[in-house]
């Protein structure tokens, strides 16, 4: 491992080597030799390249979700080493938090607004994922989807089957029964990046919950959990 560790440190690109000095050997950021490879981090062509999808009001990408939309070029900037701190992923906030009328990109995704309301991790959860990436957490559209993941969760417990929440066209394609909603992965990652949440006992519900859940499933080659969210409407999906 350390002979590992020393190969990287002294061959690897600037994310890698920055990623290293702050995850594995934990320094600050703010120190002057992390704030000089920062900026290395930045001039990356990896970086330069997802940067340049940045917009005057500080979205990045063509629309929310997906590749080339937002949630995927932070992750993305984030995995290279691009500090969360940092002006030009703090710009993300306001933009998400307080969006721009007529934007030259999509501020939602396809399906997004029907999951809004099935309450199954549209748009809103999206959204609150990227907020909580970037440190924003404690604001009241992220509460609100954690609150939502929490339910999804609780709710999952009460099912035997998937055909107790889901049901099939004549064609054979499973759906959403009206009013019923399941864990996606959506409610998992929002989960996953945020923190209020964590009382001894809510992590004990969520993973005698996320338990349930993989049982269901593996009972059915139809669906699996992580992409759960898929059948999202109340009408079959094609």
């Amino acid at each position: 491992m350390a002979s590992v560790v020393s190969f990287l440190m002294q061959n690897a690109c600037a994310g890698i080597r920055y990623r290293l000095r702050r995850e594995l050997f934990g320094e600050s950021p703010d120190s002057a030799d992390m704030t000089a490879l920062q900026e290395e981090v930045l001039a990356q062509p990896n970086v330069r390249r997802l940067l340049a999808r940045r917009h005057p009001d500080g979205w990045i990408g063509r629309e929310l979700h997906g590749g080339e939309g937002l949630d995927g070029s932070v992750d993305a900037l984030l995995r290279a080493g691009v500090e969360r701190t940092s002006p030009v992923l703090q710009g993300v906030v306001p933009a998400v938090l307080h969006p721009s009328v007529n934007p030259a990109y999509r501020p939602t995704f396809h399906g997004g607004e029907a999951l809004d309301r099935s309450g199954l991790g549209g748009n809103r959860s999206v959204a609150a994922q990227v907020l909580a990436q970037l440190g924003a957490e404690d604001n009241a559209p992220v509460r609100s989807e954690v609150d939502a993941a929490l339910r999804c969760f609780e709710e999952a417990l009460r099912y035997r089957s998937v055909d107790d929440f889901t049901a099939k066209d004549r064609q054979g394609r499973r759906f959403y029964k009206p009013g019923l909603r399941f864990p996606g992965a959506n409610h998992l990652h929002l989960l996953a990046c945020t923190t209020g949440w964590r009382s001894a006992s809510a992590v004990a519900a969520v993973r005698e919950s996320f338990r349930h859940c993989t049982a269901l499933m593996s009972e059915t080659r139809e669906l699996s959990l992580i992409h759960i969210s898929e059948p999202t409407r109340p009408e079959p999906i094609s």
